[in-house]
């Protein structure tokens, strides 16, 4: 299991107003920049199923995990558990490049609070689907993936 920390930026003041308002910047992460957002990303298989290597795909399961600073709900600890109504808040729009298709896909955003009350939007995602991936298999069976 890896963590991937990806940042976002803002593209205009007025971010929450435009659809695609953050985009995604190669900016070292020990900048300091009041409009970068640190996104974690953690990603885990929990069951691969049927491998096709002649077309080098696979059916999958996968849970996406993210989490976010969401400045607005800092001290609102009342406003913790499950967020019903995600587009009053900036959401990363994360999206699965190599899948296949039509997956399944399942959401669950939470707000949670650290002990300085600061808040952090979580989104939990279910995958069902195929996905693509070059299996690089050349020197199969001695190949080590």
């Amino acid at each position: 299991m890896a963590t991937v920390l990806m940042d976002f930026r803002k593209a205009d003041d007025d971010h929450r107003s435009t659809p695609d308002f953050y985009r995604m910047t190669r900016a070292s992460l020990g900048e300091a920049d009041p409009n970068r957002i640190k996104v974690q990303v953690c990603v885990q298989f929990f069951k691969v199923g049927e491998i096709d290597t002649l077309k080098e795909q696979y059916t999958a399961d996968v849970i996406v995990r993210a989490r976010w600073r969401e400045p607005t709900l800092d001290g609102k600890i009342s406003e913790s558990g499950d967020v019903t109504d995600i587009k009053k808040y900036w959401n990363p729009k994360l999206y699965i490049e190599n899948s296949y298709g039509d997956p399944k896909e399942m959401f669950r955003y939470r707000v949670v609070f650290n002990d300085k009350g600061e808040a952090f939007m979580s989104e939990k995602r279910t995958v069902r689907g195929t996905f693509m991936e070059n299996l690089e298999l050349d020197d199969f069976p001695f190949d080590v993936q």
